[in-house]
């Protein structure tokens, strides 16, 4: 399958010539509501004293005092606890998404990048037991106007409800049809497979030194890696409001 990068050309040519992609950490997002799970009062003290535990630390509080401490947690530094070490880098499902190369693509100044898993790709991970190594491998986020829970009724955070919280998002994003890619090691900058940049398509807007910029890093990455990347224009379709290559 492909999956798509948009970016302006500065990062872009960054991401062609270091064959690197930059892992964000999720608590600067621009959207708040972005991977914040609900701390559902059920499962709660669980939850608390399995963190205490893990933490190496006795739980003291009983009764009254257990009830109000509770109550008083602060959820916003729960949160940031959990994020602190994510990494996420983020795509599209599509090249054609006006909006998204309005935001994220310079005003249609920038491109799109297009990556892709292949066969051989998934054979390796399923021969490493999910071992990626340097393969970007993301997923589809869910869209959905409740937020997530943070744990089940016994605290416990089970490997489905994390990914729950780290690809759910609010309905009034679908149209950017995002994927995600993680690491769990930090934020930071990371390698992506020489097999998976496959294609780039320049914007609209986009001058004719960026196009020969970019044209000029996919022959290197070729020269390189002795892999075929194409580059390629879109255009607006004469009749619709939507996009397609030439």
């Amino acid at each position: 399958f492909y999956f798509y990068k948009y970016v302006n050309n500065h990062d872009a040519l960054l991401i062609i010539n270091n064959k690197t992609l930059m892992f964000t950490n999720p608590l600067e997002f621009n959207d708040p509501f972005d991977i914040a799970p609900v701390f559902p009062e059920v499962g709660l003290s669980k939850f608390h004293s399995r963190t205490l535990q893990k933490h190496g630390q006795s739980h003291v509080l009983f009764g009254r005092r257990r009830i109000d401490f509770l109550k008083a947690m602060d959820f916003n530094e729960l949160r940031k606890n959990f994020l602190k070490s994510w990494g996420v880098t983020c795509f599209s499902r599509s090249p054609f998404i006006l909006p998204l190369w309005a935001h994220y693509a310079d005003n249609h100044k920038g491109c799109v990048l297009e990556f892709r898993i292949t066969e051989h790709m998934s054979n390796q991970i399923r021969a490493n037991n999910g071992v990626l190594a340097d393969i970007v491998y993301p997923l589809n986020v869910i869209y959905n106007k409740k937020r997530p829970k943070a744990y089940d009724e016994n605290g416990v955070i089970t490997g489905k409800s994390a990914q729950n919280i780290l690809l759910t998002k609010d309905t009034a994003w679908a149209y950017e049809q995002e994927m995600r890619a993680f690491s769990d090691n930090s934020p930071g900058i990371y390698p992506f497979n020489k097999d998976q940049l496959h294609r780039v398509y320049c914007g609209l807007k986009m001058e004719e030194d960026s196009i020969k910029q970019i044209e000029s890093s996919v022959m290197d990455y070729q020269k390189t890696h002795g892999k075929t990347v194409k580059v390629e224009r879109v255009h607006l379709d004469r009749n619709e409001y939507k996009m397609s290559k030439l």
